[in-house]
């Protein structure tokens, strides 16, 4: 598995919109998931929002970057950060099932 993290911190006044706009992504993918990508999102207490993306690298292109909902999220992102999102890849060292919501 491929591994992204993506942190940023967004403006207080932000933080509840931020927060929409990633449920919707998360309704679309429960709608229709795609193959081969897990996906989980975090809100911290300061402000924080955590992205994890874990993507099957047999797959070329992460089907969040096509979907509407995301796209829709990422569009005035930058606006809302008061600390822009800072990109990992990463090297998956072990993984446990995650709740659902």
């Amino acid at each position: 598995m491929n591994a992204t993290f993506v942190r940023y911190r967004i403006h207080p006044e932000h933080v509840e919109a931020n927060e929409r706009l990633i449920r919707e992504v998360f309704a679309a993918l429960d709608r229709t998931p795609p193959a081969g990508l897990q996906y989980t999102s975090v809100r911290l207490d300061d402000g924080s929002f955590l992205h994890l993306a874990l993507l099957d690298p047999a797959i070329a292109r992460s089907p969040l970057l096509d979907l509407p909902q995301f796209r829709a999220f990422q569009a005035d992102l930058r606006t809302r950060c008061s600390e822009p999102p800072v990109v990992h890849e990463a090297r998956l060292v072990g993984n446990h099932p995650l709740l659902r919501r």
